[in-house]
């Protein structure tokens, strides 16, 4: 836990110090989700068609990954229908590897696809120390399945970031974590 937390800290202050660091106090996963026009992208940063991406298999079909030092993982999508909700959205999950000289973790980035097939937000969930599939689930009882990106398993319990739809907009905003025994 300790190199974990001193491997955040050494990749937080280079971060701050790179020529293309956002300009914000915040994490790279409190920052809400901002509209994307790009098509989504593999693990590698190609462009994928979003029909192609469309038939990347369910998350929920998929074994868990097998941690290694280079976080990888396949990419795969989430019906948001099949997981309760009315919106019809697809969610398209892109695992990222780090290099190996990182200690930082690794990064999920979630595109999140309108019934009419266009990339209305991309979410983003860096300093991932373990990759599981992402999950919707409704956590606080009022009948709208959040979204839950595992972050991390320790000491029998997993760590998820849990992002909520804000009934406003209808956008996904992060709503906190939550860790859970497994």
């Amino acid at each position: 836990m300790l190199k974990q937390l001193l491997a955040l800290a050494v990749a937080i202050g280079v971060g701050a110090c790179s020529p293309g660091a956002p300009e914000t106090d915040k994490p790279a996963n409190e920052i809400a989700a901002t509209p994307e026009t790009a098509p989504p992208q593999d693990g590698r940063g190609a462009p994928v068609a979003i029909a192609d991406a469309l038939k990347w298999p369910e998350c929920g079909s998929l074994p868990a990954p097998v941690p290694d030092t280079r976080y990888v993982a396949m990419n795969c999508r989430i019906d948001t229908k099949a997981g309760g909700a009315a919106s019809g959205t697809q969610l398209l999950v892109r695992f990222s590897p780090t290099p190996e000289e990182v200690m930082a973790g690794g990064r999920i980035d979630v595109d999140v696809v309108g019934p009419d097939g266009a990339v209305r937000d991309t979410l983003v969930e860096a300093y991932v120390f373990q990759y599981r599939y992402p999950t919707l689930a409704d956590t606080d009882g009022d009948g709208v399945p959040e979204l839950l990106i595992p972050r991390e398993v320790a000491d029998g319990q997993m760590t998820r970031s849990i992002w909520r739809i804000d009934p406003a907009d209808g956008r996904y905003r992060q709503a906190g974590t939550n860790a859970t025994p497994m």
